[in-house]
């Protein structure tokens, strides 16, 4: 399956799980052997400001989704769903938009998406890679796609949302993770 088709696979796979529905795209084989992730999500402090004429920051929540073993990180911004549509900026995003453009995403104000870019600590650049990120609050689950051939990152995960206790300035709202972030 070449790497494209692989994408479309995945992102309707990550649409079926949204809505419920079945999909054949992940095996129990595949879930037992995720790379280990830790999201931690912040509430969005500059939402609603102004940064240039007539331009708002939109996402509601800035995320870190953080890689264990290969050491990764990556910028999450979660928008509604129109905002979202808004920073598509490649060909691929519009791709994943058309994929995801579904009434029950588009009208819910519980679920909120984003794009996924790498972060590089050394250089503190921040690159576009292909993947999504679909937040459900009401559900309170987490899928994100991250496809990253450049650093052979190429994964689906299904994980459950947690509401920290203590949230505030540079602490977490909420945190989703596939291992016990105790032991991180």
């Amino acid at each position: 399956m070449k790497s494209h088709d692989k994408r479309l696979a995945a992102q309707r796979h990550l649409l079926s799980l949204q809505l419920g529905q079945q999909s054949d795209y992940a095996t129990k084989e595949k879930v037992m052997n995720q790379k280990e992730i830790a999201v931690r999500m912040f509430t969005n402090n500059t939402y609603g400001k102004s940064y240039a004429k007539g331009k708002f920051k939109k996402a509601i929540y800035n995320a870190t989704a953080e890689l264990r073993n290969p050491s990764l990180k990556y910028l999450l911004d979660f928008y509604r769903y129109e905002d979202w549509v808004n920073v598509a900026r490649t060909d691929e995003d519009m791709l994943a938009v058309e994929e995801l453009a579904d009434p029950v995403l588009m009208n819910n104000p519980d679920i909120m998406l984003s794009w996924v870019q790498y972060y590089d600590p050394l250089t503190k650049q921040k690159l576009r890679v292909a993947g999504v990120g679909v937040l459900d609050l009401a559900r309170g689950t987490l899928k994100l796609l991250v496809d990253d051939l450049t650093h052979d990152v190429s994964e689906l995960w299904n994980l459950d949302v947690a509401t920290c206790k203590a949230s505030g300035p540079g602490k977490p709202a909420l945190l989703a993770a596939n291992i016990d972030v105790g032991d991180w």
